[in-house]
C-alpha cells in the first residue's frame, strides 16, 4: 500500500512540475555562452591580421584596385 502511495505521489508531482514548466516564461541558460562569445571574438581578430596581410602584399606600390 505504502508503494502505491509514493507511486501516485510521484507521477502527481512529475504532473505538476510538467504543468509548471510549460506554463511559466522560459529564462535562456546558455552556459557555454561566453566561450563561444570570445572564440568568435578571436576569430574575428585573427581574419582581420590574415586581411591586413593580404592588402598589404596585395597593394605594394599600386593604387587601390577598383573592378
Amino acid at each position: 500500500m505504502q508503494f502505491v502511495l509514493i507511486s501516485v505521489t510521484a507521477a502527481l508531482g512529475g504532473l505538476l512540475f510538467g504543468y509548471l514548466f510549460l506554463k511559466t516564461p522560459h529564462m535562456q541558460f546558455d552556459p557555454i555562452a561566453p566561450i563561444r562569445r570570445q572564440y568568435r571574438e578571436w576569430k574575428l581578430q585573427r581574419a582581420k591580421k590574415k586581411f591586413q596581410v593580404y592588402l598589404r602584399k596585395q597593394g605594394s606600390g599600386r593604387g587601390p584596385k577598383v573592378n
